[in-house]
């Protein structure tokens, strides 16, 4: 609503009646002076700030109009204003914003912005020439073909990544996607495939299956691309060296050769998990020995010859590659017992020892995994 003119000689009080009058008068010259300096409005006007709408072919040309009027063009999807004898978009000189450009060649990765969107951003995931027109940009998380250019929309408050993985969520937003080990088009996430491929995060489905289910799986190899999968996952850090997080398999040891054969994981996984450089320890395995090689999903070279043959030997591996998954275990750990003396039963002058020779075990108990209370979100990665 366009502020009245204001005669500085009236008394405070005639327009308003309450104390402060004339700081409200100040405060209106001053909101109107500003609107002439950004406007180039007449100084002897005072007009309010004046918003038109038009296409290219119906907006204002005669002289009158000059830096006088703003206006929106809906065939632009831009404001824009008359200056230096020709019609502009408002904000085209602030280069800071990488306003869209009509007929400009973008490259992958470039990010631009709009007036007409101002929550959204926009970034080139397919090289290309825009059109002659701004396009009608779509929903957050949406792709568009602008030209030969393609556009992903993301929301300028999100200042993730693509590849950021969230944990844990309640829903999934615009631009998310589950991990749930499913396969995606890699049409429609070109943005992960990318950063995937740049950082080496592809395996092969059957590393994948064989326990990287932390990481991608390349699919068909052209077509399509697996997600991780990480439901019902407790996740960790990786050990990166530290020495922390062990794994036990076991395999066959011959004595005099490096290669171990035969080899299990528990929980179905193969060698894919393992990685050169990792320790080895366990009987007939000399210390300082680390992984060589891996020769197949059951075999695996180390750096020095076993001492001992033995088939089924229990080895402890340390350390974890970057996405592999692991099968939950309890510690090794003793339980402390006391046998107790009796009567026997079939003798009753003879002292003796219940159980004094053999083995037993006490009665099972407990659920199918070892966990701790909780409670079930998903984990959603940004694309």
């Amino acid at each position: 609503m366009p502020f009245a003119k204001i005669d500085p000689t009236t008394p405070a009080g005639t327009e308003k009646k309450k104390f402060g009058d004339d700081r409200i008068r100040e405060l209106k010259e001053q909101t109107i002076a500003n609107f002439q300096a950004v406007t180039n409005y007449p100084a002897e006007e005072m007009p309010a700030l004046r918003t038109a709408v038009w296409t290219t072919a119906t907006r204002p040309a005669g002289d009158e109009l000059v830096d006088r009027v703003t206006g929106f063009n809906t065939d632009t999807n831009t404001f824009e204003y008359f200056a230096g004898g020709k019609w502009q978009p408002i904000g085209a000189s602030i280069q800071s914003l990488n306003l869209w450009k009509p007929e400009y060649d973008y490259v992958v990765g470039d990010v631009c912005y709009s007036l007409g969107s101002i929550r959204k951003r926009f970034e080139c995931v397919t090289a290309g020439k825009t059109g002659t027109k701004e396009p009608n940009w779509p929903a957050i998380g949406q792709y568009i073909t602008d030209g030969t250019a393609r556009w992903i929309v993301d929301d300028v408050h999100d200042g993730r990544l693509p590849g950021d993985v969230r944990f844990p969520v309640m829903f999934v937003r615009a631009g998310e996607i589950k991990l749930t080990g499913q396969l995606e088009n890699r049409a429609d996430v070109p943005r992960l495939v990318k950063l995937a491929t740049d950082n080496g995060l592809i395996v092969s489905e059957a590393a994948w299956a064989g326990g990287m289910r932390g990481l991608f799986g390349e699919g068909d190899g052209s077509t399509t691309i697996r997600m991780p999968d990480l439901r019902g996952e407790h996740m960790r850090v990786l050990d990166d060296g530290r020495g922390v997080d062990q794994t036990n398999i076991t395999g066959n040891t011959t004595s005099g050769s490096a290669t171990i054969t035969n080899i299990a994981i528990t929980g179905g996984f193969t060698t894919t998990v393992l990685a050169i450089g990792m320790s080895v320890t366990g009987t007939g395995i000399p210390a300082g020995a680390t992984i060589a090689s891996i020769v197949s999903d059951t075999s695996i070279t180390i750096s020095v010859n076993a001492t001992a043959t033995a088939a089924g030997v229990t080895l402890t591996i340390t350390g974890r590659k970057l996405g592999s998954a692991e099968t939950g275990t309890i510690e090794a750990h003793n339980h402390v017992g006391t046998k107790l003396g009796g009567w026997d039963g079939h003798n009753s002058n003879t002292y003796a020892k219940y159980h004094s020779d053999g083995s037993g075990t006490t009665g099972s108990t407990g659920g199918p995994e070892t966990r701790g209370r909780n409670i079930a979100y998903y984990a959603v990665m940004k694309y």
